[in-house]
């Protein structure tokens, strides 16, 4: 009997199908041993000696494995064709090896696609084990150890607030948080752009001004309104005629089929997946035999794949789609290993079955392999310009026109900042004609900061810098976001303040390892141990000479000293230049204190020297006075909308007004901005005083006010519909004490969203004995120094939840004194 070991259950269900009888095969659920979390799992002194231990939800697998293995006349090992693959049928080996177990015929078989044809054939060609990928696999995961087994303890006891780093976890991390500081320190520019409308033969198309009196107009040339109206009353008193029609065809060539890299970026686009999902996904496509293995650099397709893929195409198309040769790709990207296919469908003949994100993933994949062997598109650009009859202005418009779809008939690739390419349908003009000119319009913009990055972008950068393996990323993404060094707003990576804190951390005390360049050295080096060019003992010894002591060197420093050192470090961020010239380290509270960075129970913060007689602190993650997450939104009659370090707000010339919480910022157009710089907003006069009352919305939300007496109002929506009657009750009520009876429910300075385990409702709000955060069941007093309108949602749940896990508070009755 030969036993045959693969990873998964559904894939050991398949290939036993096809090996028929006299085989046995099993899963091994992944690997079965890992390196235990404790110190001493590595001995570098021992010539990085490796105790590895049984994973304890992989010993019923074990058991299984070796009972059969005793019975079994062959063992054959058919796990994964890749690093980790190789790994798990090592690890396999050697359990069976201590237990006495191990057959005498021990075989190697590797497969990209689990199909009937691809495990007869891998079955009748075995080998041995691949010892050069085991030393790469070791290596990796000894460097993986001895960095992360390092570092955190510095981590732990230097640094508050900070969990953990990682070898290319920490570099990840580094390229959102540098991004970020790109955003921050961005000053976006004012420009306009003039553009007219004509038509010609009932169709209108829009050029755009590219020259005025001799000078080119370049994309910041016209920068206030003043100029733009001066131009467009040019264009306006104008008369144009076509002067130059330029047509130039062009072709498209379709991307080769996807790699894991690609894949992932594709289906982040596209589908809106994580690459946690996306690889899950490709898992379970792969087990069941749908594509091939899905960890992979290579770009090209076995020949027997192409042709299917050529028959398939014709019989969709028509022979015109069918290019004359088969194409050929090879691999742009650094470091990249294309010993195995691209990802492809199993079978070319017609898609087969899925379902859901299983069904909308293996689309992708079958439309971008059979695009791959599609003919080129076929495209003309053509460009017109327009001169008036004074020669004082030029404009210019573009377009194309697809005159053969080619492979864009089946797929087009995405863009993670799509751009409109294909231009306008223009219609056709000749020189000298003379079309109608509709209109002109002026148009302004501002320059913007680069986006942050997606999952998709991030990837691809990482796969550009040569840092990590893609069959990794998804798992290195996982961990950041696990560890919440950063959250995802609208589909982009946004550093929270612990991840810019270690990336700091690093940058100062680590700043070798956690440099892109000498990041992707390492990964090269550790290929080169794959490839048997290296020997893994040297690059571990190499490594570990320098980091050593350089991490002793660090542990051996006080906190207060890692402190001071990151504050220094991070002086531009934190301390910027004021728009008044004064120093930027001096109190605004007190005006004689200096600002620093102070560690503290809940991470790092800003604050006061002169503390505690001034109780100024500014959270670590606030930066400067004119730090915007993105560039400024135009909504109309001159208000933009932009985010600073309190949050998003509006701003029309010298007049600000804060976005509140309770208002979704999709929401916020030009009327309800107008309504928010309008405030105050006067209802009218009371009617005893003769006063004005007012509603507008300060520090603590939206309130009344009266003669200086004030009333909360319960929403933004309140102060802008409060008529004079509800207006004059609810400031007798406040007045009286909130006109509530003794036990009646107190209003909450916040509201600030559900409660993710339980739903319920967490409120911010004033008790007798200070502020404290609710969700309806448990009260969690706020630390000394956190502001009860600065609160956040995540520091109220961790707050409610550390207060939950206390148990309930113990109860003091007084003991009656004897008498």
């Amino acid at each position: 009997m030969k036993l045959v070991v693969v990873e998964s259950p559904a894939k050991a269900k398949t290939i036993e199908k096809y090996l028929g009888s006299g085989h046995r095969v099993l899963a091994s659920f992944g690997h079965v041993r890992d390196l235990p979390p404790k110190d001493g799992s590595v001995e570098p002194d021992e010539g990085f000696n490796m105790h590895w231990q049984v994973s304890p939800d992989r010993s019923k697998q074990l058991r299984a494995i070796t009972e059969e293995a005793k019975k079994a006349d062959t063992l054959i090992l058919a796990t994964d064709p890749d690093r980790e693959g190789e790994a798990i049928s090592w690890h396999v080996q050697e359990v069976l090896r201590q237990k006495k177990a191990l057959p005498a015929d021990v075989q190697r078989v590797t497969f990209n696609a689990i199909t009937n044809s691809a495990v007869t054939e891998a079955m009748k060609r075995p080998r041995g084990l691949d010892e050069d990928l085991i030393d790469a696999y070791k290596a990796r995961r000894a460097l993986d150890y001895l960095v992360g087994f390092t570092l955190s303890p510095i981590l732990w006891r230097k640094l508050p607030g900070a969990k953990s780093a990682g070898r290319v976890q920490s570099v990840a991390l580094r390229l959102i948080v540098d991004r970020e500081r790109e955003i921050e320190v961005f000053r976006p520019q004012e420009y306009w752009q003039v553009g007219a409308t004509f038509e010609a033969d009932g169709q209108r198309f829009t050029a755009r001004l590219v020259q005025l009196d001799g000078n080119k107009i370049e994309r910041l040339t016209i920068g206030n309104r003043g100029d733009a109206d001066r131009a467009k009353a040019v264009v306006e008193a104008g008369h144009f005629t076509v002067s130059s029609v330029e047509t130039k065809p062009f072709a498209k060539n379709p991307p080769p089929p996807f790699t894991t890299s690609t894949l992932q970026q594709e289906a982040a686009r596209k589908l809106g997946f994580a690459a946690s999902h996306t690889m899950r996904v490709a898992q379970a496509l792969y087990e069941q035999g749908l594509i091939t293995y899905m960890r992979t650099d290579g770009v090209d397709m076995a020949p027997e794949a192409v042709s299917a893929a050529r028959r398939a195409i014709q019989n969709r198309y028509s022979a015109g789609y069918v290019p004359d040769r088969p194409r050929q790709y090879t691999s742009k990207i650094k470091n990249a290993q294309e010993a195995h296919e691209a990802i492809r469908p199993t079978d070319f003949d017609q898609p087969r079955g899925a379902s859901g994100d299983h069904a909308r993933l293996y689309e992708l994949v079958y439309n971008r392999a059979l695009a791959s062997q599609m003919a080129s598109a076929r495209l003309e650009r053509t460009t017109v310009e327009l001169v008036d009859g004074a020669g004082r202005a030029v404009l210019r418009a573009s377009g194309q026109v697809v005159l053969f779809p080619g492979f864009m008939a089946l797929y087009d690739e995405g863009r993670d900042d799509p751009q409109d390419e294909e231009g306008a349908r223009m219609p056709a003009l000749h020189d000298g004609d003379a079309p109608a000119k509709v209109g002109v319009e002026t148009t302004q913009h501002f320059t913007q900061p680069p986006p942050r990055y997606s999952e998709a972008s991030l990837v691809k950068r990482l796969e550009e810098l040569g840092i990590g393996r893609p069959s990794t990323y998804a798992a290195t993404l996982q961990t950041l976001k696990d560890r919440e060094y950063v959250r995802i707003e609208k589909g982009r990576f946004v550093p929270e303040e612990s991840g810019r804190l270690v990336t700091a951390f690093l940058e100062r005390f680590f700043e070798r390892y956690v440099s892109y360049d000498y990041t992707a050295e390492l990964e090269e080096e550790l290929d080169d141990v794959s490839g048997g060019r290296l020997d893994w003992h040297k690059l571990l010894d190499d490594f570990w000479r320098d980091f050593k002591p350089k991490a002793g060197e660090v542990m051996d420093q006080k906190p207060s000293e890692i402190t001071q050192a990151i504050d220094e470090f991070l002086e531009p961020w934190l301390y910027p230049p004021r728009a008044d010239g004064s120093d930027p380290r001096v109190c605004p509270q007190c005006g004689n204190g200096r600002l620093s960075l102070r560690g503290g129970k809940f991470g790092a913060f800003v604050a006061c020297s002169n503390y505690p007689d001034c109780k100024y602190t500014q959270k670590f993650g606030q930066g400067g006075e004119q730090a915007q997450s993105e560039g400024p939104t135009e909504l109309g009659d001159g208000i933009m909308l932009k985010t600073g370090r309190f949050g998003p707000y509006v701003e029309r010339g010298d007049k600000r007004a804060s976005i509140p919480k309770d208002v979704p910022l999709e929401n916020v157009g030009t009327e309800l901005a107008e309504r928010l710089l309008s405030l105050p907003r006067e209802i009218g006069p009371h009617p005893e005083t003769g006063e004005p009352i007012t509603a507008s919305i300060g520090r603590y939300g939206p309130y009344l006010a009266h003669n200086g007496k004030y009333a909360k109002l319960a929403s933004t929506a309140e102060v802008f519909e409060t008529g004079m009657n509800a207006a004059v009750s609810k400031l007798a009520d406040a007045a009286s004490g909130g006109g509530r009876q003794r036990g009646a429910a107190r209003e909450p300075v916040a509201v600030l969203g559900k409660h993710p385990a339980n739903g319920g409702e967490i409120k911010v709000m004033a008790g007798r004995y200070g502020p404290y955060v609710t969700n309806g069941t448990t009260n969690a007093t706020l630390p000394k120094g956190m502001e009860p309108s600065q609160v956040t949602l995540d520091e109220a749940v961790r707050l409610i939840d550390e207060r939950a896990a206390k148990g309930p508070a113990k109860k003091f009755s007084r003991r009656k004194k004897a008498k």
